[in-house]
């Protein structure tokens, strides 16, 4: 199994940091004296080299606001908008930031591809980040000319972000209420919707009021995409796209190494 990762802490800006300001070389008036206070004040080429990593490792800190700089930047910014017990919890402002924190995450490959195992199928799940019991992250590498079946998510909200390549999104609505209806042979028809391609960087987002899904890779290279649930689940149903029959399945097997 994965084991994920744990390290969210943000890390504390100091108001008072003096990185990345102007250097100062001081007056320079005329005689001997100015010159060598003007040497005295000169910083190596390795101390800006030095105070130069220093700054691009303070910004590239991810508090919620601040567009995450790496994909651990982008866990600690969920974390930060979530708390330590709070899930998506159908409320809208933190949906909204949660979006637009996986929109702002430039992807690459460099900070996923250690999550990115595929272990042969039409797709492998990895998990990245089990969250903080209300949520969990996962990274999917799907093979080149397949799809997931149509599935709901238990009540439970998706988004999803491409990191690689793209996924055409087709989304399904029952067109019979079931739960209404007296016969037991009783089954929903779908009703495909609406057909989206999803393109790298870009975030989609559903839930069982919006519908049900299946994910479609049609390129012939293989495609990543990194999932946020919230809550996390260990089963959903699938249906069968002709007679709109639902079976239950397995939602919380990962890879394992």
């Amino acid at each position: 199994m994965i084991s994920a990762y744990n390290h969210h802490s943000s890390i504390a800006r100091s108001e008072q940091d003096t990185c990345c300001k102007p250097v100062s070389i001081g007056g320079c008036s005329d005689g001997m004296s100015s010159q060598m206070n003007v040497m005295n004040e000169l910083i190596s080429s390795e101390d800006i080299i030095a105070k130069l990593e220093e700054c691009s490792e303070k910004f590239s800190t991810d508090e919620p606001g601040n567009s995450p700089a790496t994909l651990n930047g982008l866990i600690s910014s969920i974390h930060s908008i979530l708390g330590n017990d709070h899930g998506l919890n159908d409320d809208p402002l933190k949906l909204k930031m949660v979006r637009e924190a996986m929109e702002s995450y430039s992807s690459n490959a460099n900070d996923w591809t250690k999550y990115a195992n595929y272990s042969g199928g039409k797709y492998t799940r990895n998990l990245v980040d089990a969250g903080n019991g209300k949520f969990n992250l996962l990274i999917l590498v799907w093979s080149p000319n397949n799809e997931s079946p149509i599935h709901d998510h238990s009540s439970s909200h998706c988004m999803l972000k491409m990191l690689k390549g793209n996924l055409v999104e087709e989304i399904y609505k029952p067109v019979t209420d079931c739960e209404s209806s007296m016969s037991s042979d009783c089954t929903d028809q779908l009703v495909l919707k609406s057909s989206t391609n999803v393109a790298k960087n870009q975030v989609a987002y559903i839930n069982d009021n919006i519908g049900y899904h299946r994910m479609l890779n049609p390129s012939e290279g293989f495609s990543v995409s990194l999932h946020l649930y919230s809550p996390a689940f260990d089963t959903c149903k699938v249906f069968n796209k002709e007679t709109g029959q639902a079976q239950s399945a397995s939602c919380n097997v990962y890879y394992t190494e």
